[in-house]
């Protein structure tokens, strides 16, 4: 504490005992990463309670979700690799909100890995936190791989790899988190990368030797251009993830597309795809999820009802 109030008289500076935040990221960093991301989990609570859970529909619930809670995490995720429970924490704080319906009981009637599925394939298209995050910091691992002599890429390479490749680079002891969450997105940036040899050739036994001198260049393969893109990168992560199974691929693509490109109401399309799902509330589903009740149609007692049932056969839909 002498040595703070001796460098703060030398330059002129006041002491702080409390540092400020750039986008949800203390200025100093922490130990704890719980400590590190208290700010963030606590930004994004403040803003969902902010808004009347009951005064929205879930078309606009799904806008919010968006642009709050997957929204917000870009810029801490783009630095560190965000811990598994505080992911786990993000999902389940959006599927809450998703989901809660007033005062009633909360039915969660899809996972939420389904419904980060594109919507061509029948999910809603929210992120899926975790593949974002590896996305993320896969830039910046092109980002030392396009421009080596960077000086966060020398600094990197002089600790971490300074007589060997990126891609042959050891996570090393005691590393930084920085480098920690980088590391974590390497066989990501190597999955989709691939050597652009100078005479297009693919035998390189078999090529002659360039006239140009021109070197061999990394490429993204994902991409026309060859560059890296953090959209691209987000579908490869999830295609390699075991949790990116195929959602609801018995309806061929054409019908989704044939729902989020309609003309009508948000709220309407977000009905219909809940209907095609089977994830409506409807009086069978109700007693998969409450065994306990003996719940039937209310207009056509002798029926269970289903949504083919409701939406086209109850005489009060007719």
């Amino acid at each position: 504490m002498e040595l703070q109030q001796h460098l703060a008289e030398i330059l002129g500076i006041l002491l702080e005992n409390k540092h400020e935040i750039y986008l949800c990221l203390p200025a100093m960093a922490f130990r704890s990463k719980k400590a590190l991301f208290a700010a963030l989990t606590d930004h994004i609570w403040r803003r969902i309670q902010g808004w009347h859970e009951k005064t929205l529909s879930q078309a606009s619930k799904a806008v919010l979700i968006q642009a709050v809670v997957q929204a917000i995490p870009s810029y801490a995720m783009s630095c560190y690799r965000l811990p598994g429970s505080l992911l786990k924490e993000l999902h389940s704080l959006a599927a809450d909100f998703f989901w809660h319906d007033g005062d009633r009981r909360k039915i969660h009637w899809l996972a939420w890995d389904k419904m980060c599925m594109s919507k061509s394939i029948g999910g809603l298209g929210f992120r899926n936190l975790e593949a974002f995050n590896l996305a993320l910091l896969g830039k910046q691992l092109w980002r030392i791989l396009s421009k080596p002599h960077s000086l966060v890429g020398r600094v990197l390479k002089v600790k971490y790899f300074p007589r060997t490749h990126l891609f042959d680079a050891q996570l090393g002891s005691r590393p930084s988190y920085t480098w920690r969450s980088m590391y974590a997105a390497l066989d990501l940036v190597q999955s989709g990368c691939r050597w652009r040899i100078a005479t297009d050739s693919e035998l390189i036994l078999q090529i002659p030797l360039s006239l140009t001198g021109e070197l061999d260049l990394i490429v993204w393969r994902y991409t026309r251009n060859g560059m890296f893109s953090v959209c691209s990168a987000y579908h490869l992560a999830l295609a390699l993830s075991s949790s990116a199974g195929p959602s609801g691929k018995r309806w061929p693509k054409h019908v989704w597309r044939a729902i989020w490109q309609s003309h009508i109401l948000n709220k309407a399309k977000l009905f219909t795809w809940r209907a095609i799902r089977n994830i409506l509330p409807t009086t069978r589903n109700l007693k998969r999820r409450l065994p306990s009740e003996f719940l039937c149609c209310p207009f056509y007692n002798c029926e269970d009802e289903t949504p083919i049932h409701a939406l086209l056969h109850c005489s009060f839909a007719q």
